[in-house]
């Protein structure tokens, strides 16, 4: 008979056991945010990019090649391993491994959001878990998801970072000590009126782990904690990590980018194709070479130093200054940037007036900044998708009002969850298609050709929504390719991609570069040397 949590918590034993773990999904596990934001994903944001294709489209009869689907499918086969109290243990591995199904089943997510077979089991402390009620589960198990959206259930950052507590009854003196104990260390006092959905990607992870930790879980899960940060934010990410570990937290974190975290790590395992390839110390993996480390498809362990700045981009420009159309080199491929302003409702000033900057064709540009800057803001602007922007741009020989560039635009989003629309992945492909003239066949060969560049031709059947982040994040990518517009642009379009996935996007990108204008958005460093971009670096003065 298994001990009860209570009687067990004092033992000398392993805090979490994974006893043999294997699951099946028998649905497509949806996206919590989907449930509320149905409305802004049938906005005029997706469909000027993407308009919706005619029914007859996907109703005759396809050459379609051999697939096999994600669904169905065992995602983990035979988990076994024990974590001991105050551990941090890293899960790593290449998209679609099984870290994120690890960590749903962990926490409960599986099976309460979706359908799908369970066998061994998941202990705490020597008693099963998996079959305890939600919200018990939720007072020893705090989740920080990949999609910080899908954790939020308030308009205000205070409010969200009280809401944990709220719901499990703590005093509101224990409450406010924690929150403004946070607040203070991680330098958050100027969010906290802030609306949720006006931060940056960044900005809302940020939120949403300090809200999971204001209730202080003895154990932490994290999925892809840092898809979205800057240096600085990877920086507190790690702070935090480090100050739950000095209290005893065990925290598991699911990762790609290994720099921030690997002076903190105890133990790593790496996944593959459901299964535990390897199981080692946090000190192996402290003494591995990045080469090493390449060969076993891992990022790199040490901190990358950024690129130099090639041009300094300032996002406030003094009201005064002239354009310089009529002097500026431009070349017909060359996007210039006449004047472009974008302020929020009652702001007392624009976050972004840019005026007489030129981003030269066929070429790669990134964007850095910190997080909160306007990276995501200026790209939705020159995109024509941004509504509160106005300005004129330079293209092609013609001036343009801002709103008029969707026509030259392909877009990946930050939150790629938003353009899915169809129910397959080769659906999702052909919908890019749909303004082309190439017959059915055409269409077929190529989309299994880039399909299988980007390593999804496995999973053309499957439902979007059953597939890994960083399989997501290759389909929105292979979506915009197909479009093949002059311009395109991608906010943070390596979130959730392994180190393998990443190569292939970089090595598609600087070919796409030789006659397109790319257009990025990115905190990660390991791309940026890959690209060899032109570096534009956001000044807010």
């Amino acid at each position: 008979m298994k001990k009860s949590i209570s009687a067990a918590i004092e033992e000398n034993e392993p805090i979490l056991l994974i006893d043999n773990l294997s699951f099946t999904y028998e649905e497509p596990i949806m996206d919590l945010a989907d449930w509320y934001d149905e409305e802004v994903a049938t906005s005029h944001t997706l469909t000027a990019t993407r308009g919706m294709a005619p029914a007859e489209l996907f109703d005759e009869e396809l050459p379609k090649s051999q697939t096999s689907t994600a669904e169905n499918e065992m995602t983990l086969k035979d988990i076994s391993f024990s974590v001991e109290a105050g551990e941090l243990i890293l899960i790593t591995g290449e998209s679609g491994c099984g870290k994120t199904t690890l960590l749903q089943i962990i926490n409960g997510i599986i099976p309460e959001f979706s359908n799908g077979r369970i066998e061994g089991d998941v202990l705490f402390r020597g008693e099963s878990i998996i079959g305890i009620p939600v919200d018990r589960r939720g007072t020893l198990i705090g989740s920080v998801f990949q999609n910080p959206r899908s954790q939020f259930f308030n308009v205000l950052v205070k409010d969200e970072l009280r809401f944990g507590c709220e719901n499990l009854n703590l005093p509101v003196d224990v409450i406010e000590k924690r929150v403004s104990m946070l607040v203070k260390e991680f330098q958050m006092e100027s969010y906290l009126e802030r609306n949720l959905f006006h931060l940056s990607g960044g900005e809302k992870q940020k939120v949403a782990c300090l809200s999971v930790a204001a209730m202080q879980p003895p154990i932490m899960l994290y999925d892809e904690p840092s898809s979205n940060l800057d240096a600085a934010g990877m920086r507190s990410l790690a702070q935090l990590m480090q100050v739950f570990k000095l209290a005893g937290v065990t925290q598991l974190v699911a990762e790609h980018r290994l720099s921030y975290v690997s002076g903190l790590v105890d133990r790593v395992i790496v996944m593959k194709d459901g299964k535990i390839e390897e199981n080692f110390s946090g000190d192996r993996l402290r003494s591995l070479s990045v080469e090493q480390l390449r060969q076993m498809g891992l990022r790199s362990s040490r901190a990358v130093q950024p690129p130099a700045t090639d041009h300094p981009l300032v996002i406030r420009s003094p009201i005064e200054q002239k354009n310089r159309t009529g002097t500026q080199d431009i070349d017909p491929e060359d996007l210039y940037i006449e004047s472009l302003e974008m302020t929020y409702s009652k702001a007392a000033q624009p976050l972004l007036r840019i005026k007489d900057y030129c981003f030269k064709g066929n070429r790669i540009h990134a964007l850095v900044a910190g997080n909160g800057v306007g990276k995501s803001t200026l790209l939705r602007s020159i995109a024509g998708l941004e509504k509160r922007a106005k300005g004129y741009v330079h293209y092609r020989g013609q001036r343009y009002k801002l709103k008029q560039m969707s026509r030259f635009c392909s877009v990946v989003f930050q939150d790629v969850n938003r353009q899915l629309l169809t129910d397959s992945v080769y659906n999702e492909l052909l919908l890019s298609l749909e303004e082309s003239d190439m017959s059915l066949k055409e269409k077929d060969e190529l989309i299994i050709l880039l399909a299988k560049r980007l390593e999804l031709d496995h999973f053309l059947d499957a439902h979007p929504f059953s597939l890994s982040g960083g399989q997501k994040q290759r389909l929105a990518f292979a979506t915009t390719l197909l479009m093949n517009q002059p311009i395109l642009i991608l906010d943070e379009p390596t979130s959730g991609l392994d180190l393998k996935h990443m190569v292939i996007m970089a090595e598609i990108l600087a070919e796409y570069a030789k006659n397109h204008l790319v257009l990025l958005a990115t905190h990660d460093q390991e791309l940026l040397r890959m690209l060899g971009a032109e570096i534009h670096e956001l000044i807010n003065e």
